[in-house]
């Protein structure tokens, strides 16, 4: 963990559809521009103003995905999307891997997901409620997640996805199913 002084910083916000390809993206943009401005101050005044980081404040998150990189039905529907955002790096490879259910042992990647509202249905965490053009709807712990894109060996439309491994509505995936 990097204690040193910081010379250069920007805050900038997250957004809602911000992915952890965005993110990173956004990191690299902001750390160039704020590398050459930095260059270009020590070129002109021989030296960089430094500050001393509060260590109180910083955080340190091991390697490897949060949970392993598997989505949980139990969880709420819009804690789910957020999962699926910030490991999702598709096209590219995520470097934790990227967020997954299983479906009878085989880990299958969720590109893309967003949370439904949904009145009780009664049905259990991780069931296939629908299986069709928008997508594979699932039933979570609160809500519903609308799955729209699995990666298999590329990117499928969740639909196409889910008829190659023989889904059907009332089906489950999950953790260890």
């Amino acid at each position: 963990v990097d204690a040193g002084p910081i010379v250069a910083q920007e805050l900038f916000a997250l957004t809602p559809a911000m992915t952890g390809l965005t993110l990173y993206m956004k990191t690299l943009s902001v750390g160039a521009r704020l590398m050459a401005d930095a260059l270009r101050t020590l070129a002109d005044a021989g030296r960089l103003d430094a500050r001393e980081q509060d260590l109180s404040r910083r955080r340190y998150y091991g390697a490897g995905a949060p949970f392993g990189g598997v989505l949980d039905p139990r969880w709420d529907a819009a804690a789910a999307e957020r999962f699926v955002r910030a490991l999702s790096y598709r096209p590219f490879a995520a470097p934790t891997g990227g967020p997954m259910l299983l479906w009878r042992g085989r880990p299958l990647e969720i590109a893309q997901a967003r949370a439904e509202s949904l009145d009780s249905t009664g049905a259990a965490p991780g069931e296939i409620l629908e299986l069709g053009e928008q997508g594979l709807l699932l039933a979570m712990g609160q809500g519903a997640l609308r799955i729209t894109t699995f990666w298999l060996d590329a990117a499928r439309p969740a639909s196409q996805a889910a008829r190659e491994l023989g889904m059907t509505p009332g089906a489950r995936l999950g953790t260890h199913t």
